[in-house]
């Protein structure tokens, strides 16, 4: 399965703004070529957060505003490395794969692939970013950055002799709050991006999140590629439990958050008594067993790129020796780990899990998803619920969205980029605080 995450940042319009931190200690000449220069960027050490908003100007000439977005620089003695905080949710609370800077210029990479070069002023960084044939140009100019209304906290949590490394974001303010835990998309995924974003989204709202690296991915040990689905569901459920336990939570009211492959697996958590207070699935496959899906979202890849029907409906033997197949990308070598993890994920079928779901269930996808079949998905997982006899579940369908709930440009069309879907993490956080009041 795929997450069809975009890689590169929202940057669409002059009166779109993007958030710096930057922190130096110690701050010196010579230690900091950038604070030597323009002593602006530097505070003393008892303020070594200094938070910043830049304007951001000029892209392309296209034309739709835009949310708040940072990046944070920590200025230390040889220490190069930051922080993106885009304001959607590929690019939230993203470390940046290469920092440098010199006296008078700065240049950052996002993604391995966009590359962000500027001119550093007093009071203002401008330049040019490119990825791939696509360029543009950002201005940015400083100025002030509330902090936020949760504490962040790094914890770790134990499934046998894995451990898992994570985030918890705990909302200000006495009492106790309702908790989310939030499930992984495909392949590698950290807890930064779409998890980060919507996290902050759910704290700021008066709900504690709890988001992590997937086992084998970023601070977190073990290799989810020999495990199967029903493994990785047993890590969620040591996040949930784990959840609970913290003070200040409700331990009745923590649920979870899952898209693409983390709504899917979603109900093996769910149908456990008593294990979650509600679900949040987004382009969650309800067609049956997975390889389903993977036949539809190859069909439309393929489609996409061009290829017709007829070549599509090729037998699999003549399949090695026709063009597209090389597009699917699958290894040669057959010890490749894939084809002793696919098989059980390929079978796995979620609809018998959800007909024992019990708790509010709010599924989510995108109008124009081409990874997920969405209309057999919708009436699968429903049936399923309708069989569970639980009738309190909300399905919606957002206009216009794709897998990964964004707007996209398509061709044809005056370019954009894309940028998430108005009003979704205020109805996820809506959904969330109408069934569990919040302080």
């Amino acid at each position: 399965m795929s997450d069809g995450l975009a890689p590169h940042p929202e940057i669409r319009n002059p009166t779109s703004e993007i958030l710096f931190s930057f922190r130096n200690e110690p701050c010196s000449g010579r230690q900091n070529p950038v604070c030597s220069r323009h002593s602006g960027f530097c505070r003393q050490r008892e303020r070594a957060v200094d938070r910043a908003r830049w304007p951001l100007a000029g892209c392309d000439g296209t034309g739709r505003s835009g949310p708040d977005r940072s990046l944070r620089f920590p200025d230390r003695a040889r220490r190069r490395d930051g922080t993106v905080y885009l304001g959607k949710p590929a690019g939230y609370g993203v470390p940046l794969d290469k920092v440098e800077y010199s006296a008078s210029t700065i240049h950052w990479v996002l993604g391995s692939s966009l590359i962000f070069d500027g001119t550093v002023s007093p009071q203002a960084i401008a330049g040019t970013f490119q990825e791939g044939p696509g360029r543009g140009t950002f201005s940015l100019k400083r100025a002030r950055l509330d902090p936020a209304p949760y504490r962040r906290e790094a914890v770790t949590f134990r499934v046998g002799q894995v451990v898992l490394s994570g985030t918890l974001l705990r909302p200000e303010g006495a009492g106790v709050h309702p908790g989310i835990v939030f499930l992984h998309g495909s392949g590698p995924e950290t807890r930064w991006g779409k998890s980060f974003f919507f996290a902050d989204r759910f704290a700021r709202s008066g709900v504690a999140a709890l988001v992590f690296d997937k086992r084998g991915a970023g601070q977190s040990t073990g290799d989810w590629k020999t495990i199967t689905y029903e493994e990785l569901a047993g890590d969620y459920l040591a996040a949930v439990r784990f959840l609970q336990a913290q003070s200040g939570i409700n331990p009745k009211q923590v649920g979870i958050f899952g898209h693409s492959q983390g709504g899917t697996i979603s109900p093996l958590i769910a149908a456990q008594p008593g294990a979650v207070a509600f679900v949040i699935a987004a382009a969650a496959i309800g067609t049956g067993p997975i390889y389903t899906q993977d036949l539809y979202r190859t069909q439309n890849d393929l489609e996409h790129r061009g290829f017709t029907e007829p070549e599509l409906s090729r037998a699999m033997a003549e399949a090695k020796n026709e063009k597209w197949f090389r597009v699917l990308g699958l290894p040669q070598n057959k010890d490749h780990w894939l084809y002793k993890w696919y098989p059980p994920v390929g079978n796995f079928n979620p609809l018998p899990f959800w007909e024992r779901v019990k708790v509010p269930v709010l599924l989510m996808y995108g109008e124009l998803d081409r990874n997920t079949p969405v209309a057999p998905s919708l009436m699968g997982i429903g049936q399923a619920l309708r069989k569970a006899g639980k009738t309190d579940y909300t399905p919606i369908i957002i206009p216009g969205a794709a897998h990964n709930l964004t707007i996209q440009w398509h061709t044809g069309e005056p370019f954009f980029w894309w940028y998430g879907a108005p009003g979704y993490s205020d109805l996820l956080t809506a959904w969330v605080r109408s069934r569990f009041w919040t302080q």
